[in-house]
């Protein structure tokens, strides 16, 4: 089930987080995140196994993080949660950036139509990134 997350999953949310950035807590005020409805939720039975983490300004809307607890990957969560963000939200792109490496986020991207538009060089610290874009 997806929904938007509450204060009561900001463990899981750190957590979460910090598989993909041990600094995640300290570079993103979730409070903010979570109070503005910036982050949608994979629930299995009852339990926060995913999240997709965004910015809306206006007509576009950024996705900062898509991460996947490594116990529940290759269940097609993330396509449902980028799915979910496609089919419910009003925007004219959805933008972000992924590891030129991580060959399987940029492999879901482009199944939902993203193009890469840019490489953001040593985005991630000695890794660069795709610049992705999808225009509705």
């Amino acid at each position: 089930m997806i929904n938007n997350c509450t204060i009561k999953d900001i463990d899981t949310i750190i957590n979460l987080g910090k598989n993909f950035n041990n600094n995640f807590d300290k570079l993103n005020n979730i409070n903010e995140l979570i109070e503005n409805n910036n982050i949608l939720g994979y629930y299995i039975d009852n339990k926060l196994v995913s999240m997709l983490i965004f910015n809306k300004l206006y007509e576009t809307i950024d996705i900062l993080y898509l991460i996947v607890d490594e116990n529940f990957r290759r269940k097609h969560i993330a396509s449902n949660l980028l799915e979910y963000l496609i089919n419910n939200y009003e925007f004219y792109h959805i933008m972000l950036e992924v590891n030129i490496n991580n060959i399987n986020a940029i492999n879901l991207y482009k199944k939902y139509n993203f193009k890469i538009i840019n490489i953001r060089k040593k985005y991630y610290q000695n890794e660069d990134a795709y610049q992705m874009e999808l225009i509705k």
